[in-house]
């Protein structure tokens, strides 16, 4: 049972009144509950306070000895008292002496505790009117302070809340920060399910948007609430297409007038749907007008910069096209001089007949007075037609030995001179050269590329890879650098890529500064050429020369194709001719193969081309056609065959040549073969001449020989006509029959210049008429018998390194029957032009 506490001033007052008590009044009256006063003592006793309205009475206390206290007084009972004022009483009469006066108690609030809970609030209790309330109790969240410790609702009450810090201010706490408190902390929470405290975004509210495309942005139609990220989805709702990751609503469209998928970025627009109109989600176009530019696109050469680099024609130039008025001027420098040697190099690519040019001659490379390199279509008296010339300025130089030029093929030629010999070489092979001693003209001219000095000499095709240099090139250089050129090369003094470095100007990648300008001014012109995105066809080029040329550790053979390998053919019946269904390239010959085709019966060696048609209903020569008969016209205008020079035919000692002749107009100066120029390169000469026939024989200066004073030639009547040079003597035959003989002993010089049928090497005025078959020609010195008893059929082929039967009836080519692989070709082109003979029926001699 909880006591109720009294101060102790009260206890000390209770005290002093019972000693009081016992020590004037040691007895009482019998009749002390009558209420009659006792005798009283002579010191009246000090007033008490009456009692109240209806005490309980008190009874008398049990006498004590008078001259002590009792040992262990037992307090009388006293009612609680009511706090009030005092009541009247009578005082009791006392002796007149005058008693002594003590002070009235005044009782002490702070000494009670009048709720009852143990505590007053002299010991601490701050609210004595609620039991509730005292020191100890139990704090609660009541804006009271319950425990008397002077706060209120502190975080140990009874009742407080876990709070949870929200740092991120989205209404959603972390568990792993509380606090417990009556009321929420300033930044904290009732609720713990935050699982990013730091992103206000992130919360148990969260919509996650579906983002299958991984661009960042979701599918607004495909959602889910939760405070985690799930696999896949992302808080952004702008996608409007979820399954194109370029599009979202971060992205940036550009303007796209053209509708090439490329924009510019005069006007952007960042949204996920494109613009009203259309866009593009890449920028840079520099001509939104055309759909053919913008970046990435091919760039063409055509002074256009398609690909937007900034750059026009960028890497797609490789050429200049030449239309036969333009070219290119280097202007004058002496680093251009070259006294004692000498190499030009270029690519060259006819893109139209050159055989159908109407003009003599067209310049590749042209230094007025000093050195020149250029090509002759057509002849002029000086030039041989369809030929290069490597061209020292005052002496011809040296010029190709290439029988055919393709159209639309392209060609590497190189012109070299050390001082003393001029050698020329098409795709590194050489073809051709002479002794050229003497000192290059130095002159203060300009270097012109693609036309030369003289009105109309403008080359007609495509040019590449001009190179000029001032010491002569070996073989092996001019191979090595045909498709790759060397680094920083020596001697080298210009380089001319058809690279344009600006609209007018083309390169000297030399770093020597001899840059060309197109035309004949930096001003747009007539003369100047176009650039072309064609580029040379000289990959891994490879020679017969046992070098690794292309660098590819393989040699010759061993790495097809070959620029200058042999084709060989299997000839299984031995005829000399092979099936050229069964071609083989190689460097070598190739054991039971011949390096001729065209054999149209390998089972029967009668069979072959070159082999005289008979009536015996077989293809005999092999040219598709059976039982023909006929020859070959020449108009006397220039007609005339193509055979070029080779080692068989070019013959520096005993020869004989034949031909059955039915001249319309024998009375001029008309060839049947010749191998001559008319500048001391003359070899032999064989023909109808003012009614007479002979031959002729050069002596190294000029004809030597000329014996062509022999018989009498009728006109329009087939006729067989040989000559022969023993080596000392030469006799002139006419129907087998000796008319003429003389004595001649100095030989001719080789040479490299082509033998033709019908007209003069030099290709000037003088020229066959009528027709011609059976044409022959020997390195031996056939006898007086042979010739008359063979004039017809051969027994006896020893020798025989030309025989053309002319009665291929078709076509632009004149088979050589001998085996020899000297094959003619009519006119000045592989097409037919008015430079051709004519086929037709006429029968030959034989055939009659």
């Amino acid at each position: 049972m909880r006591m109720r506490r009294r101060s102790a001033g009260s206890i000390l007052t209770l005290l002093l009144v019972l000693s009081f008590s016992a020590c004037s009044n040691p007895s009482y009256d019998d009749d002390a509950t009558t209420g009659q006063p006792a005798t009283p003592s002579p010191h009246p006793p000090t007033p008490t306070p009456a009692a109240p309205a209806s005490p309980t009475p008190v009874p008398a206390p049990t006498p004590a000895t008078p001259t002590s206290l009792p040992a262990t007084p037992t307090p009388a009972t006293f009612p609680t008292p009511t706090p009030g004022p005092a009541p009247t009483s009578t005082p009791a009469t006392f002796p007149t002496s005058t008693p002594a006066t003590l002070p009235t108690p005044t009782p002490d609030p702070a000494q009670r505790d009048q709720d009852g809970d143990g505590f007053s609030p002299a010991a601490g209790d701050c609210d004595d009117g609620d039991a509730a309330i005292h020191p100890g109790a139990d704090e609660r969240c009541d804006g009271v302070d319950n425990d008397c410790d002077g706060t209120v609702d502190e975080h140990d009450a009874i009742d407080a809340s876990t709070w949870y810090a929200d740092v991120d201010g989205d209404g959603y706490g972390s568990a792993l920060e509380a606090a417990v408190a009556c009321s929420a902390p300033e930044g904290y929470v009732d609720d713990a399910t935050d699982c990013d405290d730091g992103d206000p975004a992130i919360n148990p509210g969260t919509v996650w948007y579906a983002d299958q495309d991984g661009d960042g942005d979701g599918d607004p139609e495909t959602t889910v609430t939760q405070c985690g990220a799930p696999a896949g989805y992302v808080l952004s709702p702008g996608d409007c297409d979820d399954g194109d990751p370029q599009l979202n609503s971060g992205t940036v469209w550009y303007v796209d007038d053209d509708t090439d998928g490329y924009g510019t970025d005069e006007e952007v627009q960042v949204s996920c749907d494109a613009p009203a109109g259309g866009g593009a989600l890449v920028a840079g176009d520099c001509d939104d007008a055309d759909a053919t530019v913008h970046p990435g696109a091919t760039e063409v050469c055509d002074g256009i910069d398609q690909d937007c680099d900034g750059v026009a024609d960028a890497g797609a130039c490789d050429a200049l096209y030449f239309d036969g008025g333009d070219r290119v001027t280097v202007p004058s420098s002496s680093g251009l001089d070259a006294s004692t040697a000498l190499t030009m190099e270029a690519w060259f690519k006819f893109t139209e007949d050159p055989y159908a040019w109407t003009h003599s001659r067209a310049y590749l490379i042209d230094r007025v007075y000093s050195y020149r390199l250029w090509y002759s279509p057509t002849g002029d008296g000086y030039s041989i037609p369809d030929q290069f010339f490597c061209d020292l300025w005052d002496w011809m130089g040296v010029y190709t030995q290439h029988e055919y030029w393709e159209t639309d093929t392209w060609y590497h030629i190189a012109c070299v001179w050390d001082g003393t010999i001029a050698t020329v070489y098409v795709n590194g092979i050489e073809e051709d050269s002479v002794t050229v001693q003497r000192t290059l003209n130095q002159v203060a001219n300009d270097v012109t590329l693609g036309y030369g000095y003289e009105a109309d000499t403008g080359f007609i095709g495509l040019v590449d890879e001009v190179r000029l240099w001032n010491v002569p090139r070996t073989e092996e250089e001019i191979r090595a650098g045909v498709c790759v050129p060397e680094e920083d090369p020596a001697g080298l003094l210009a380089r001319w890529t058809s690279t344009p470095t600006g609209p007018q100007t083309i390169e000297d990648a030399s770093g020597h500064g001899h840059a060309g300008t197109l035309g004949t001014s930096s001003a747009v012109e007539d003369s100047d050429p176009s650039w072309s995105p064609e580029a040379p066809e000289c990959d891994d080029m490879e020679w017969c020369d046992g070098i690794d040329n292309d660098g590819d550790g393989l040699i010759d053979d061993e790495d097809a194709p070959l620029v200058d390998a042999g084709t060989w053919y299997l000839d299984a019946d031995g005829d000399g001719w092979g099936d050229s269904s069964t071609a083989l390239a190689s460097c070598a010959p190739v054991e039971q193969r011949v390096n001729r085709g065209g054999d149209c019966d390998d089972s029967d060696p009668a069979i072959h081309p070159g082999m005289p048609e008979i009536e015996d209903g077989i293809d005999n020569d092999c040219d598709g056609r059976v039982d023909e008969t006929g020859t070959l016209h020449f108009d006397g205008a220039g007609d005339y065959v193509y055979i070029g020079d080779d080692a068989s035919v070019d013959i520096t000692g005993p020869i004989t040549m034949e031909a059955w002749v039915y001249a319309e107009d024998p009375d001029n100066d008309e060839p049947i073969l010749a191998k001559e120029y008319s500048s001391g390169r003359q070899q032999y000469w064989f023909g109808v001449f003012y009614g007479h026939f002979g031959l002729l024989i050069g002596n190294g200066s000029g004809w030597g020989l000329n014996a062509r004073g022999s018989g009498n030639v009728p006109a329009n009547t087939w006729t067989h006509l040989a000559s022969v040079w023993t080596g000392t003597t030469w006799y002139n035959y006419q129907d087998g029959v000796l008319v003429g003989s003389g004595s001649y002993t100095t030989s001719p010089p080789s040479t490299s210049e082509p033998l033709t049928i019908g007209i003069n090497s030099s290709y000037d005025y003088t020229a066959y008429r009528g027709y011609l078959s059976d044409v022959r020609l020997w390195n031996v010195a056939r006898s007086g018998a042979q010739i008359a008893g063979q004039r017809c059929a051969l027994t006896d082929t020893s020798g025989l390194v030309g025989r053309w039967f002319l009665d291929d009836g078709a076509g632009q080519v004149a088979v050589d029957a001998s085996g020899s692989g000297n094959d003619g070709r009519l006119g000045s082109t592989a097409d037919a032009d008015d430079r051709d003979p004519t086929w037709n029926d006429e029968p030959p001699f034989c055939r009659q």
